[in-house]
């Protein structure tokens, strides 16, 4: 289990919590990740981390596969980029997503903005991939060999924005 939060107070409390039930734990801090090689290996039950500290550029996919996000983030690319690092080629098991949202809390509006930005980012996707064979075909007419700006088709663009 990968454990996220933002912060450091909370990583602890449930780093402890986890602890005393027997639970082997470690926990993501700066430079050191001695850790790694154990969570690899399958000798740690659960890992707590901030996403900030574990989430780019780590491969945590060969043992776990379920992640749990104490705290929410509003930042998008660390909300995505944590959770790829269960999520991601290697993986052989389902990655299993948890919120912990309180009713009533702003949680709610977080886990709401999140799943907009998801929703957002998906599309620009999808257009940008529907268009890549007209623009491989205007950067080839582009006189000075770089390749030519391209807009986005405003149809293929939903136009419910909340910001």
């Amino acid at each position: 289990v990968l454990l996220f939060y933002n912060y450091r107070e909370t990583g602890v409390m449930f780093g402890e919590a986890c602890n005393a039930a027997g639970l082997r734990v470690a926990s993501v801090k700066g430079s050191d990740n001695r850790w790694l090689n154990k969570w690899n290996a399958g000798e740690i039950d659960v890992l707590v981390a901030n996403p900030a500290s574990a989430g780019h550029g780590l491969n945590l996919q060969g043992v776990g596969h379920i992640i749990i996000w104490l705290e929410l983030t509003y930042n998008y690319e660390l909300f995505a980029q944590a959770n790829a690092r269960l999520h991601r080629t290697g993986q052989t098991q389902q990655v299993v997503v948890y919120y912990l949202v309180a009713a009533d809390t702003i949680d709610k509006a977080i886990l709401a903005a999140l799943r907009r930005k998801h929703n957002e980012n998906r599309e620009v996707e999808e257009v940008t991939k529907k268009n890549a064979p007209e623009r491989r075909k205007a950067a080839e007419k582009d006189k000075f060999g770089l390749p030519a700006y391209i807009g986005v088709n405003e149809k293929d663009v939903k136009k419910e924005f909340l910001f």
